[in-house]
């Protein structure tokens, strides 16, 4: 289990400010599929409506998909991406770029293991941004590719079993999860960024003793990570399919705290620390 207490801040610097070669290959159906580092295309459309974002590249790796703002250049958008990631003030410096794009969704996967999250696409231009992980950090230099929604009669989102929403300081569950292979809508109906990482609890284990590891405390983790959806901006929903089993589970949101007189802390720490029951 990858170990939560590091830097947020850091962490989330990492995730928006991606790395690598982009391979990205147009899939059947509405799926962009990254399946080697270093090669393959991106089309310079696609129909607005749902698609899915696929990462299979045989290492760790986590690629965030951002909506241009109208009339945004591309080399300040880069610019301002990757100031995240640079000595400084983070607050001010990822409020900064998230005056220039929305983020829509970010997928992470680890070597030998595909990884997937879906949204609806309005119509608009987007970049994709391919980041290569290692135990320290990004493993190579960022790289990003683009290519514009077009209107048309895209793809309809799949079916879910309930909606979560993602607030400032709260996560709120559908009640009556069932454990198996499920698709959930997640929707941020707040004003900063956020993420949702789900931790199955330990015999015995609370919320209260996973935020007291997580902040530092000693012993063994009393939980195991379950699941996550990566980041996603205001107003965004992400379809993520998960595989639960029965079990007393946690949402945790690691994101810093961005917005009006952030203290740069993760949110699980304002509250943001959701205790939740997946039936038989």
């Amino acid at each position: 289990m990858h170990d939560r207490r590091h830097s947020a801040a850091s962490r989330a610097a990492r995730r928006l400010a991606a790395a690598a070669a982009l391979a990205l290959a147009w899939a059947h159906g509405a799926e962009l599929s990254l399946t080697r580092p270093g090669g393959g295309g991106l089309p310079a459309e696609v129909t607005a409506g749902y698609v899915a974002v696929r990462v299979d590249t045989g290492e760790d790796a986590s690629v965030t998909l951002f909506r241009l703002h109208p009339g945004v250049d591309r080399a300040a958008f880069e610019a301002a991406v990757g100031a995240t990631g640079a000595d400084g003030d983070f607050v001010a410096a990822l409020n900064a770029a998230l005056d220039l794009v929305d983020v829509v969704l970010e997928v992470g996967a680890r070597a030998g293991v595909p990884a997937s999250a879906g949204a609806v696409l309005a119509p608009g231009e987007y970049a994709l941004a391919y980041q290569s992980l290692s135990e320290e950090g990004p493993a190579a230099a960022t790289t990003y590719a683009y290519v514009t929604a077009v209107p048309g009669a895209g793809d309809a989102p799949p079916d879910v079993v309930g909606t979560v929403h993602a607030d400032e300081f709260l996560f709120a569950l559908p009640a009556g999860l069932a454990a198996g292979e499920q698709t959930w809508a997640v929707t941020n109906v707040g004003g900063q960024l956020h993420n949702m990482v789900l931790f199955r609890l330990d015999a015995g284990a609370t919320a209260a003793d996973l935020r007291a590891w997580l902040l530092g405390g000693g012993g063994p983790p009393p939980a195991t990570e379950a699941g996550v959806v990566g980041l996603f901006g205001p107003g965004e929903t992400v379809y993520q399919t998960l595989d639960l089993a029965p079990g007393a589970y946690v949402a945790a949101c690691f994101v810093p705290h961005h917005g009006p007189g952030g203290d740069g802390a993760p949110h699980f720490q304002h509250g943001m620390l959701q205790p939740f029951t997946v039936g038989d």
